[in-house]
């Protein structure tokens, strides 16, 4: 069961690295937005794994994706607490959902998304009561206005709770970047869930990003994922000691036996032993600290004997450039001690995928408009049906793509280009 536990976000994980590479990049964020809460995550040409960790009060010890996530999604409620306006953590969950939903539910940043012009109603799974969520807003800003005796325009109010989910979710983005000494704006922002690309271009501008990619699938992205997720095995051994040449060599033995082993659980599989792909790396500390830090030592196919000319200083050198990068600061004279040695061997898929492909561009004319709140002005809207879009189609924003499984908003100063997949 505790091997289960994210088994969704981290199938998001898996899909939108997979994503990321296939249209050239190396290094992306994931940005899954769903009804209750926001996943996010990074990816530098691996997977960032935590392998002890605390979710809900409960103390998990057993690898796990590292993905930060925040309490704001599209049934998260907009409510005022006396001082200030808050989005969530609360949820109006599948029942009642929405204010919009018609089942008397809350106001919820779907139902802010649905005022602000940036849903396609016609398009929608579902009929949305746009009155019903007026209302809703109506109420709670005449409680503002009551409990502050302050009048804001109810529309500016909408726009007002927007700007705060957004802040939230480009702070849990900062979480998984700047504060573990990474520059977002040097990633790819691959958006996904539901309701990801509703917001992603305003999360980008926070962030400074530039790019941005989403999927065909992007609604359905974890589950798409999960399909293509590798089988992967690890093994660890404890070590604790002083990092240095000896303890290397002595260790070497013990690391071809936890290579054996995880190469004969991936084997059990039906994989054959030339897809087998092994990992071998260390978590080093300074002595007397707890917090460790993963080097990678080597990685290569089952069918390769296992070498790595890395010495005590290569690992050591390796260690304080780390550190300084994430914490901003080193200790070059502490001794450093060898916590943990672990190894991953991963299935590797026989199929390779197709990369994306820039093609020509082609110029579209939209088939409808509709108007859209964008920084405090109502914009006549092109509304354009992802399915209907040639390859290579350039679309200037502002500009709402209706897709099969979710919606996307280009801002204004945005511009969205269809790629070859």
């Amino acid at each position: 069961g505790k091997d289960s536990i994210l088994s969704g976000p981290a199938g998001g994980v898996v899909g939108f690295s997979h994503a990321a590479k296939r249209a050239g990049y190396a290094q992306a964020i994931g940005f899954d937005m769903g009804g209750t809460s926001t996943d996010v995550s990074r990816f530098d040409g691996t997977y960032e794994y935590e392998y002890e960790t605390e979710k809900s009060g409960v103390r998990i010890v057993t690898p796990m994706m590292a993905i930060e996530t925040v309490a704001a999604g599209g049934g998260s409620i907009c409510s005022f607490d006396g001082i200030k306006l808050t989005v969530g953590p609360a949820s109006a969950g599948a029942d009642p959902g929405p204010a919009c939903y018609g089942k008397q539910g809350p106001l919820t940043v779907t139902d802010l998304n649905l005022i602000l012009g940036k849903l396609p109603v016609a398009d929608f799974p579902i009929p949305l009561d746009k009155n019903a969520a007026l209302a809703k807003l109506q109420e709670l800003h005449s409680t503002i206005e009551f409990e502050t005796c302050c009048n804001h325009d109810p529309i500016e109010l909408a726009e007002g709770y927007l700007k705060i989910a957004n802040a939230n979710m480009a702070q849990a983005i900062r979480t998984v970047s700047i504060a573990r000494g990474y520059a977002p704006e040097q990633y790819l922002l691959v958006s996904f869930g539901g309701a990801g690309s509703q917001h992603a271009c305003s999360i980008a501008d926070a962030l400074g990003m530039k790019t941005i990619l989403i999927h065909p699938e992007a609604g359905i992205l974890s589950a798409v994922g999960i399909g293509n997720a590798e089988i992967t095995h690890q093994c660890q051994q404890g070590i604790y000691e002083t990092l240095n040449d000896a303890l290397l060599d002595d260790i070497s033995s013990s690391i071809q036996k936890l290579t054996i082993q995880a190469i004969n659980a991936i084997k059990e599989t039906d994989i054959l032993e030339h897809r087998i792909e092994v990992t071998v790396s260390s978590e080093i500390r300074f002595t007397g600290i707890e917090q460790a830090i993963v080097i990678p030592l080597v990685t290569y196919t089952a069918t390769e004997a296992f070498t790595t000319n890395l010495s005590a200083n290569d690992l050591i050198s390796q260690f304080h450039i780390r550190h300084q990068q994430r914490y901003g600061y080193t200790h070059p004279q502490k001794s450093l001690e060898l916590a943990t040695i672990r190894i991953t061997a991963r299935g590797k898929s026989p199929q390779s995928d197709m990369p994306s492909e820039r093609v020509p561009i082609i110029s579209v004319d939209p088939m409808d408009s509709q108007q859209v709140r964008f920084n405090g002005q109502w914009v006549a809207t092109p509304l354009i049906r992802r399915a209907n879009l040639p390859l290579g189609a350039v679309v200037a924003g502002p500009a709402i793509i209706s897709e099969s499984h979710c919606t996307t908003v280009v801002n204004p100063n945005w511009t969205a280009t269809l790629l070859s997949q």
